[in-house]
């Protein structure tokens, strides 16, 4: 098969061409790089972050660099670091997002949602490649702004990072050493050469110190200065391996024509096994940090204790990049060698997921259709359920956690229909496997199995639309009818209630219980899970967002007669189970009119709601009089009654019996 460079359509070339020339924005690119921000952690190898702006902090941080502070010291100001980068994370992706709004204010519609993916992977370039800058070569990000112009770019949107390289050895701004570090990352001959003849025996012996006092990586800056000096470089595949660690396209390509043809043949293999194990180790470095771009935009790993660390610091393309690249100096029979090969091994048995990654995915479903029979039941499982997950915004609804910016490209990318393509040309085996019951101890009933995560998945996927509904259909036709009953009966089908009942998927929901249930449990089962605390709390969520129609909906659902209607309403106001409770929280905070707007919902026509008033004021009254709260109380009772008299009388009656409480 064919994995040589991607062919991109007339209308995505042209939609590149239209983001590369509104990506030379000055603004834009100062947004990009982060130059309003100082770059503290640029230099240092650990615990400090690069945009660290809190005074105290700062002081902190000098305190540790001095060797003052200890050890539970150090890990908290690791984790201040840590929410620090986070915020700052946020901060870069809204403020490229207003940029992107703002450039392509003018674009035609059809045209506008393909330039913005692409300015948002420009901008992540940048990000990208002044990192490297800075960490390889100490370089701040400052001098790059001047040579990001429009023949930096090649046609793919990817930085010709050779030719970046070669206008910083120009810049007079920056030092010698600077310049040498530049050229010898860039495999650029001559000016290593020249430059090495520049540098100050002093410059010279600081780049063996650094390396063996840890201060930087181990790079092609080492191997370079040992071949400047005579001595032994490590020889070609060794300067290979270098730059497929560090994720280095410009310096790989040269050394791999460097090598003679048999050699390369015999080297192609482990090349593309460390390419793709590099990929492995970002992508689990991302799901534990779970944001790679605040690996770019702090100091937090450790840079000095192995040069394999630079997969903190690249994308993962870069890696996916380079697997292809060895990938298509190969022939048939060496590819299939090698992804029966990846399957084996663990650090790189995610070869298929791989080419779930941009710009990649082309090369997904062509692979796959030559690996059936030879796939491990277990690694197309996995493989399935991490297609699933990048097809959901599941992340994006967890509560307490910033996850907006968890990996901005795969919003772009068409993972639902290419997940529909897998499953259509599954074999039968396979989809067999995916509810199997492999044979779990009865310890460990609890756990979901691969198929029911898969269905859950499916319907997390936002919006939920037809086709969704068809393949989950699909996927839900092999499950076993007792595991059906178990799913819905578990964790697994109080979840999947909650999320179709808020998609108001009411006839899809009813089919799916029908299909999991015995016909005459439904209805009970329909009254349970909307009794229960989660039903509650989300109709209580949603009257409190004056959204009166979905609650009038879910009951209709759930409920045949009015009767049962009336007093499910009714038990939903008086029951301390239901929204009672939550009720006097509102009241507590003098959300007057939202309780009000409850109240008239709730409360059956002809029913005085002064009674439920006259109750909550009971219940709040003694915890806000021992607070001394009087405020709050004399608000609560202008609510809840409409004379002086009334007021007069509850606090008669109830202040005699609290008074000697508090006393």
């Amino acid at each position: 098969m064919n994995f040589s460079k991607k062919l991109f359509s007339f209308e995505e070339s042209a939609a590149a061409e239209v983001a590369r020339n509104l990506c030379q924005d000055d603004c834009f690119m100062e947004v990009a790089l982060r130059l309003d921000k100082p770059t503290y952690g640029a230099f240092f190898p650990m615990y400090s972050s690069s945009f660290i702006t809190n005074p105290e902090l700062l002081s902190s941080w000098a305190k540790l660099n001095d060797g003052i502070g200890k050890k539970r010291s150090r890990k908290k100001f690791k984790r201040s670091c840590i929410l620090n980068d986070f915020k700052e994370v946020d901060r870069w992706d809204e403020a490229v997002d207003k940029q992107c709004l703002r450039l392509t204010e003018h674009i035609p519609y059809k045209l506008k949602f393909r330039v913005q993916v692409w300015i948002n992977r420009i901008a992540l370039e940048y990000l990208n490649f002044s990192r490297r800058l800075e960490i390889l070569c100490g370089v701040s990000r400052y001098f790059l702004i001047d040579h990001l112009t429009q023949r930096a770019w090649k046609k793919s949107v990817g930085l010709k990072e050779s030719k970046l390289a070669k206008c910083l050895i120009k810049d007079e701004r920056l030092t010698v050493i600077q310049q040498y570090r530049i050229a010898c990352i860039y495999c650029l001959h001559s000016h290593i050469v020249h430059l090495w003849e520049l540098l100050t025996q002093e410059e010279k012996r600081s780049i063996y110190i650094d390396y063996k006092s840890n201060t930087f990586p181990v790079t092609l800056v080492l191997l370079w200065s040992n071949v400047m000096k005579g001595l032994y470089g490590g020889g070609r595949f060794y300067a290979t391996r270098i730059a497929v660690l560090s994720g280095n396209r410009a310096a790989l390509i040269l050394f791999w024509k460097w090598m003679k043809k048999r050699r390369r043949q015999s080297r192609v293999a482990n090349m593309a096994r460390i390419s793709l194990e590099m990929w492995q180790k970002a992508q689990k470095s991302f799901k534990e940090c779970m944001d790679q771009k605040r690996r770019l935009e702090s100091n937090d790993v450790d840079i000095t204790q192995t040069f394999d660390c630079m997969e903190y610091f690249n994308l993962r393309s870069c890696y996916s990049n380079l697997m292809c690249f060895f990938l298509s100096q190969m022939d048939e029979d060496q590819q299939m060698k090698f992804f029966i090969e990846s399957f084996k091994n663990r650090d790189c048995d995610m070869v298929l997921e791989c080419f779930l990654d941009w710009p990649h995915q082309d090369y997904f479903m062509p692979t796959i259709r030559r690996l059936w029979g030879i796939i491990p039941k277990d690694k197309f499982v996995n493989c399935l359920l991490t297609l699933s997950y990048e097809n959901t915004d599941f992340w994006h609804r967890q509560e307490g956690a910033s996850f907006l910016s968890l990996d901005k490209e795969k919003r772009y990318n068409d993972y639902r229909s290419l997940l529909q393509t897998l499953w259509e040309e599954t074999p039968e085996e396979y989809k067999q496997y995916l509810f199997l019951d492999k044979n779990r101890d009865d310890v460990k009933h609890w756990i979901r199995s691969e198929g029911e995560t898969l269905l859950l998945q499916l319907v997390k996927g936002f919006p939920f639309q037809e086709k969704d509904e068809a393949l989950f259909k699909l996927i839900f036709r092999h499950q076993p009818q007792e595991q059906r009953t178990g799913m819905m009966l578990s964790e697994v089908g109080n979840f999947i209630c909650i999320i179709l009942t808020q998609e108001e998927k009411w006839s899809f929901l009813n089919w799916l219980l029908e299909e999991c249930l015995p016909k005459k449990e439904v209805p009970s089962f329909k009254k349970q899970f909307l009794c229960s605390h989660m039903g509650c709390a989300i109709c209580f969520t949603k009257l409190i967002q004056n959204n009166e129609r979905w609650v009038e909906e879910v009951i209709n659902w759930t409920f045949d007669s009015d009767t049962e209607k009336i007093q499910f309403k009714y038990g939903f106001i008086a029951n301390e189970s239901c929204g009672f409770g939550a009720t006097c929280n509102l009241l507590m905070e003098g959300e007057f009119a939202k309780v009000e707007n409850i109240l008239n919902f709730c409360v059956p026509p002809g029913e005085r709601k002064e009674k439920f008033k006259i109750i909550f004021a009971e219940y709040i009254f003694s915890a806000m009089s021992k607070k001394i709260k009087w405020k709050k109380i004399d608000a609560l009772l202008a609510w809840s009654f409409n004379t002086k008299e009334e007021k007069r009388n509850f606090k008669k009656n109830l202040f005699s019996s609290n008074g000697m409480c508090i006393h």
